[in-house]
């Protein structure tokens, strides 16, 4: 059985890739560069040298 909210998540999921989309190709357009993929672990690998500053000490 759906609940009426789960079509209105994937609604907000598809707007919001979208505007994602549309900002990369903004800003790719304007600053004319070439698209370049990050790849899988980039989030990884950017994370690995932060540290958490709410963390407890």
């Amino acid at each position: 059985m759906k609940v009426w909210w789960e079509e209105e998540v994937k609604k907000r999921a598809l707007v919001a890739i979208g505007h994602k989309i549309l900002v990369a190709a903004y800003f790719i357009l304007k600053d004319k560069t070439a698209y370049k993929e990050l790849g899988g672990d980039y989030l990884d690998n950017r994370k690995k040298g932060q540290t958490n500053p709410n963390a407890p000490r």
